[in-house]
């Protein structure tokens, strides 16, 4: 994370970095929608967030893109398997949590990057 920070991250990434919680970024967002309903504006969220939340990024969308630039079969098929077999922790403030989650079979699948 620090090599990441001085490449330079883009200022909307929160997580994994220093000084900055997930509580933050939510109550920035919750004090932007209050702000809207006070001054009587109407304010829209488009969560489409790729640039800097790649737990929002579909697998078999950029399964596309990435065999559209070039991938084989073999290594997107390898990509896919290794997402769907990996286990996640939860990175909070007070430290990263000692239970993962996983998929398992006959249950919602988590298909996001990672």
């Amino acid at each position: 994370m620090g090599y990441a920070e001085t490449c330079g991250l883009h200022e909307e990434q929160w997580g994994f970095r220093s000084n900055r919680t997930s509580t933050d970024a939510a109550a920035q967002k919750v004090l932007t929608f209050e702000y809207g309903r006070y001054m009587k504006f109407m304010i829209t969220l488009f969560a489409n967030d790729q640039t800097v939340c790649f737990d929002r990024m579909i697998l078999a969308f950029t399964n596309i893109i990435t065999q559209a630039n070039g991938a084989t079969k073999q290594e997107l098929l390898c990509r896919s398997k290794t997402i769907a077999a990996i286990k996640r922790y939860t990175k909070m403030g007070l430290g990263v949590s000692k239970r993962a989650y996983k998929n398992q079979p006959g249950r919602p699948q988590i298909q996001e990057e990672i």
